[in-house]
């Protein structure tokens, strides 16, 4: 790949970017370092440096302002790694819950605790995290163990399946 010689347009530095960057109108600058003190410098000055506040480390930081309108728990966070670390605090559990949970206990865990991991209909058992955990009475507000079945993912969708054939039958016409 051809390199051109560039002068930053932050700090002055010689550096060299790719040929195709600069045609399209980019490598203007020698670093990320570079590019991130350019924007500050020459930001909006309209625009707040922050509008909101991390609801985990409280770290305040600039979000778009649609984007601080759509969570439902009005909960915002900073990175992905704080809102992750706020999902798996128990006191921070009424926003988009961690699949397979019921309460603060994860009903799949369980289930593969109790169980052996392999499916209880045809016993697939060559890739345990492909294991699907089913509700025995199709409710999933009752994670009792004794409600719960480990299945494989064809084994799941066809007890599914079934459950849907059968509601069909009662309901169809003689």
């Amino acid at each position: 790949m051809k390199t051109v010689k560039a002068n930053c347009k932050q700090c002055n530095k010689e550096f060299f970017p790719l040929q195709k960057e600069v045609n399209r109108g980019k490598g203007l600058f020698c670093s990320r370092s570079c590019l991130g003190k350019h924007n500050v410098a020459h930001r909006d000055r309209d625009k707040p440096l922050y509008n909101a506040v991390c609801s985990l480390c409280t770290t305040p930081f600039y979000r778009a302002t649609s984007k601080l309108q759509r969570p439902q728990s009005g909960k915002v966070f900073c990175s992905r790694a704080c809102k992750d670390l706020a999902q798996k605090a128990e006191n921070l559990t009424d926003f988009n819950p961690l699949p397979y949970t019921n309460g603060s206990t994860s009903y799949r865990r369980r289930a593969l605790d109790y169980y052996d991991n392999q499916c209880s209909l045809c016993g697939y058992k060559k890739y345990p995290q492909v294991l699907h955990v089913h509700h025995i009475d199709g409710d999933r507000a009752n994670s009792n163990i004794e409600n719960l079945i480990i299945l494989c993912p064809t084994c799941h969708t066809e007890k599914h399946f079934e459950n849907k054939t059968s509601s069909w039958r009662k309901t169809s016409h003689k």
